[in-house]
This record gives structure tokens, C-alpha cells and sequence, in this order.
């Protein structure tokens, strides 16, 4: 498992869970592909797609990230890459960009630069005022590192529709 990369097998791992064709955990009648190391690699994705931290979106977001960045994941990273670079998912990059904020300053990252800015608004009142959405937008220099990902919404799944990730 360890130099199958995250990226290539995602799409056909999520299929196979959604359509029946893969099963988690199964026993070895019954593995996918009937190759025990592809039976591992649909272990730990269905994990992450249940983990509540992650989920489906978030796993489909992170591998466009990570063909963005031309990056090499495998599978026995890929937990560790997601704790490095997502952080967080939302409705709207604006709603998505004030909660990375306000997390930053209560988690007192009070050097960052979105926390430096947060703390500001929130000390003249202005937090809902801000137009986090446009500030993303404008690709300024706290917002330049991060990378915002849109997986449109799946009929029926309550996946958000915006992804953030630090480079």
C-alpha cells in the first residue's frame, strides 16, 4: 500500500463504495480486485470518508489539491497530509475564510496574519461587516498560501461546498 499514490485510486475506491462493488473490510472472497493490498487501500479510504473530521468532500477536494500542487501522496500519507493542509470546508469561501480566522485566533495562532486581521474586526465590531468573500478573492497576502476548492454538492449528501487548504 505504501506506493499506491492517493490521488490515482480515489474516484474508483468512492465508486466501487457507493455502487457495491467494493466492501469495506470484506473477507478474502470477497476483496477488491481480489488483491488484499487494494482490499487495504479501500479500507482506509472508507475510513476517511466516515471520519467526521474528512468525509467524501473533503477527500475528493484534498485530491485536487494534490494534483494542484503536483504532489506525490500515497495512501499510507495521506492521513498526515490532510492534518498538514485541510482546514476546513464550508457553504462559501467568504463563511469559510471568518471560521479559519476565528479559529487561528482561538487557538492562539495570534501571529498569524488572518489572526491578526480577525482580532482587528472583532475589536472595531466589523467581523460581519468584512467582505471575507472579495478579501478571498483579492488573493492578498494572508489569503495567498491558501488554496480554495469548489466540489459542487452531490443530490442527496450534505458535503459543503468549499475546501480549504494551506500550502
Amino acid at each position: 500500500m505504501s506506493g499506491i499514490e492517493f490521488k490515482d485510486v480515489l474516484a474508483d475506491v468512492l465508486t466501487g463504495l457507493e455502487n457495491g462493488t467494493y466492501e469495506p473490510f470484506a473477507d478474502e472472497d470477497n476483496w477488491a480486485k481480489g488483491d488484499e493490498d487494494y482490499q487495504d487501500v479501500v479500507d482506509v479510504i472508507h475510513e476517511l470518508v466516515d471520519n467526521e473530521q474528512y468525509g467524501r468532500g473533503a477527500l475528493i477536494a484534498a485530491a485536487g489539491h494534490i494534483r494542484e500542487e503536483s504532489a506525490h501522496i500515497t495512501l499510507d500519507g495521506i492521513e498526515g497530509y490532510l492534518q498538514e493542509h485541510y482546514k476546513g470546508s464550508g457553504q462559501s469561501k467568504g463563511a469559510l475564510l471568518r471560521e479559519y480566522a476565528e479559529n487561528l485566533v482561538s487557538e492562539g495562532m495570534a501571529s498569524h496574519s488572518l489572526a491578526k486581521l480577525y482580532a482587528g474586526l472583532d475589536q472595531a465590531g466589523a467581523v460581519d461587516w468584512f467582505p471575507w468573500g472579495e478579501f478571498v478573492d483579492s488573493q492578498q497576502t494572508p489569503v495567498a498560501d491558501l488554496l480554495f476548492v469548489e466540489i459542487p454538492h452531490t443530490v442527496g449528501q450534505g458535503d459543503d461546498g468549499w475546501y480549504l487548504f494551506e500550502n
